[in-house]
């Protein structure tokens, strides 16, 4: 099969999500489809090199968005190349299957005003002043899309195929003997006991509600005394805000430790008992994939019931083995109760367990079979 895949710019950040694209390329390259990546330009070529690669402004920087320009390119490439099966990476533009990694436009501005912010809605819109052009590209997209489904990283994945094929992690799966050396040498490094009960929190696109929440049930649950006292490991770029959050709902000093934007995320996760997304992310994929990397790496998650990814934890997808706990209200006495669950009655080393023989359904190649199969049914 001829299949092209379009991005915007790819990043050489690993955690960046178009990282996915030269991964989709590689991964369906070598099964024998012939792959073009089009994208409006790139960091680094050479990390595509062998990859067919067509770059509409080679000396463009991550700042430099076009998104109209972009658009009409895109449009014209998929028109040229009718004959490919097309994989959009885009929310400005539509393809046979339409995997929009990214929150929209329209949700970065609106995020901030949900957030009471709305100076911080202004100034986005002065350092990016690209984005009324994006918003324009993105409403054209959904016009112009026909019957191309969007897929979206949703709570709904196990009532819909379309949403659950999106589902992986690009973390290699570790065998258990490498999972304990890290863990040995994470809690060695931040001074945690290795009895301590660790959780790992996904803080990057949480609102600040939900983040506060989940701490302040992480400081009732200490203040109990039913011998379970957990650190969090936040996983944020926002760390002074983290730690405001954890000042308001109460937790003591070395509650949270922080360890950033991390590009080794298996080892933070494997130094954890459980991974934690604490509410419906604004509208990116994020709390979503640290999901899959959880599972992949054998952390079951304890999460809300609405964040992306959250259905991958009911037992429609990997039966009745829990993979994680989930919760509706997301009150602070409601992650109390959730916590003292997951740490009672050896429910952690079941859960691990499962969480061990999901991880190969969410790799790569999982999700390579499942694309396959639903770009032969949309062609």
């Amino acid at each position: 099969m001829k299949i092209l895949i379009l991005a915007e710019y790819i990043r050489r950040m690993p955690w960046s999500s178009s990282a996915w694209a030269g991964e989709l390329a590689r991964g369906l390259s070598a099964r024998g489809h012939e792959v073009t990546i089009a994208c409006d330009g790139l960091d680094d070529p050479a990390a595509l090199e062998g990859l067919g690669l067509r770059v509409r402004r080679p000396v463009r920087t991550v700042r430099g968005s076009d998104p109209i320009g972009f658009q009409r390119w895109a449009f014209a490439m998929r028109k040229r190349m009718s004959d490919h099966a097309s994989i959009s990476l885009t929310p400005w533009c539509a393809g046979d299957v339409w995997i929009r990694l990214d929150a929209d436009s329209t949700a970065a501005i609106f995020r901030s005003l949900r957030a009471n912010r709305p100076l911080t809605a202004l100034l986005e819109l002065a350092h990016c002043p690209w984005i009324l052009a994006a918003l324009n590209a993105e409403a054209r997209a959904v016009r112009t899309a026909g019957p191309v489904r969007q897929l979206r990283f949703a709570a709904n994945a196990a009532e819909d195929e379309s949403h659950a094929l999106l589902f992986a992690s690009r973390l290699p799966r570790p065998d258990e003997a490498q999972v304990l050396l890290w863990r040995a040498r994470v809690r060695e490094a931040l001074g945690i006991n290795p009895s301590r009960e660790v959780l790992l929190l996904s803080a990057m696109e949480v609102d600040a509600p939900a983040l506060e929440a989940f701490l302040a049930g992480v400081a009732r649950l200490r203040r109990r005394g039913p011998g379970i006292s957990p650190v969090v490991l936040a996983a944020s770029r926002r760390s002074y805000s983290v730690s405001r959050a954890a000042a308001r709902a109460g937790c003591e000093p070395g509650t949270v430790r922080h360890i950033g934007s991390t590009a080794r995320i298996e080892c933070a996760l494997a130094a954890c008992d459980a991974a934690v997304v604490p509410g419906p992310d604004r509208g990116a994929s994020a709390g979503a994939r640290f999901l899959a990397d959880a599972l992949r790496t054998g952390r079951p998650v304890l999460a809300h019931r609405k964040a992306p990814g959250a259905s991958l934890l009911e037992p429609a997808h990997f039966g009745t083995a829990p993979l994680g706990l989930l919760t509706d209200a997301g009150t602070a006495e409601n992650w109390a109760a959730l916590l003292e669950t997951a740490f009672s009655d050896g429910w952690i080393a079941r859960a691990q367990r499962a969480a061990r023989d999901a991880g190969p359904a969410l790799s790569i190649d999982g999700l390579l079979d499942r694309l396959e199969r639903h770009l032969v049914r949309r062609r």
